[in-house]
């Protein structure tokens, strides 16, 4: 991947937060298309595969976490910085609680900060806020996702969010994303996280079938399922 050309400033102030992942959910079948490609992709690109290599019979196990993408970037992955964003994964997990067993938090390698497509959100990028505000890749970008002070609205309020309390790793918003373009190598998985040992060891072993999930841990942690951004949710992972 090519990087940002001030991809060192990005290096920097990523160590100087302590930012040690980036993170997506999916539904848990979703793993196996994963596995099967090598790669995270967008809906853009899913969409071209599904078209051209019907071999690998994408429709049969691919879940879509947003079958509208609001924020006009369907070639980009949404991602959050250090913990899921719990508002957007409790409204997917209650939308598809009849038809989804079970969900996967990804996390991924925060080199893709550096990347040169990468962009920055201050809030959900499919907000009217969001792009009010400004979406795109700068260093200023990306350093606007951690103000002190975020003025932020929606169709029926407005409010401020303060870093009061707030570890540096997390931005300000627990909303604000971090967008990358067309796809995300196997290689800067860093691990894949479950509600249970038992759904770990259970899709582990689904995953296997299509690829290699030898370098990758597939591990429980409970607490990157609830609500509250503790630093502590990623120790050890």
């Amino acid at each position: 991947m090519n990087l940002k050309p001030d991809a060192q400033k990005f290096a920097d102030e990523i160590l100087r937060r302590k930012i040690t992942s980036l993170v997506h959910f999916t539904p848990a079948l979703n793993l196996t298309s994963i596995f099967e490609g090598g790669e995270i992709i967008s809906r853009q690109r899913l969409d071209l595969l599904r078209k051209d290599a019907p071999q690998l019979h994408l429709d049969d196990y691919v879940e879509l976490n947003d079958a509208i993408r609001l924020d006009g970037r369907p070639d980009y992955i949404n991602l959050s910085v250090q913990f899921p964003n719990f508002r957007l994964f409790e409204r997917f997990r209650q939308k598809h609680r009849d038809d989804v067993d079970a969900w996967a938090i990804i996390l991924i390698k925060p080199v893709c900060i550096q990347w040169n497509d990468t962009l920055f959100s201050v809030y959900n990028a499919a907000s009217r806020c969001a792009k009010d505000q400004g979406i795109g890749g700068s260093f200023q970008h990306f350093q606007q996702m951690f103000k002190n002070n975020l003025s932020l609205y929606n169709q029926s309020s407005s409010w401020v969010e303060m870093r009061t309390g707030l570890a540096e790793c997390y931005p300000t918003s627990i909303q604000a994303e971090v967008l990358v373009k067309t796809r995300i190598p196997n290689e800067c998985i860093t691990s894949i996280v479950f509600q249970s040992a038992e759904l770990a060891g259970r899709y582990r072993a689904a995953a296997g079938i299509f690829g290699d999930t030898s370098s990758i841990p597939f591990i429980a942690n409970a607490e990157l399922f609830g609500r509250a951004r503790a630093q502590e949710a990623l120790n050890g992972i």
